[in-house]
């Protein structure tokens, strides 16, 4: 809708992409204590994707610092991500309301990630199985009786009751 009002060439298009994101991650009403802004960023990145391919290059950035080359803490991962994000926009993205957008987008969601509190040292592991490890331990975590075999065990006692 705002392209259609005020035109993708317009550089206030750039403050319409990065205006969600801004407000998401520093709320006024919330006492400027918002989300992480990740989410936002990329329903923002898909309303421009007609324009960009800018939304698929930093999901498999966010992918490949999470699964593959584990980046940890996350806020170090996503800081990382989103600064390649930002190189890659500057040499790929022609539209310049578009690229300021990206630019402002990442600034916000950077600037928020390095207010996070310390969250542990930094860590850089190459892990190509690291991803399916990743939903393992979630998991687990989440799912306690996994650890055990417990489920498995109540699985097989309920498939046997159903037999007899």
């Amino acid at each position: 809708m705002a392209a259609r009002m005020a035109g993708v060439e317009s550089i206030l298009f750039a403050l319409v992409i990065a205006a969600p994101v801004a407000g998401h991650a520093f709320p006024v009403f919330h006492k400027w204590k918002g989300g992480k802004a990740i989410a936002v960023t990329f329903g923002v990145l898909l309303g421009i994707s007609s324009y960009s391919d800018a939304v698929w290059l930093l999901a498999c950035l966010l992918i490949l610092f999470t699964g593959i080359l584990v980046v940890r803490p996350h806020h170090v991962r996503v800081i990382l991500s989103f600064l390649l994000f930002a190189v890659w926009c500057g040499f790929h993205i022609r539209i310049p309301s578009i690229l300021y957008g990206c630019y402002l987008v990442t600034l916000f969601v950077i600037v928020k990630h390095l207010l996070a509190p310390n969250q542990g040292k930094w860590e850089v592991r190459f892990y190509p199985a690291g991803l399916l490890r990743s939903i393992k331990e979630h998991c687990v975590s989440t799912y306690p009786d996994l650890r055990h075999g417990k489920w498995r065990g109540e699985h097989d006692k309920r498939e046997k009751e159903r037999s007899e």
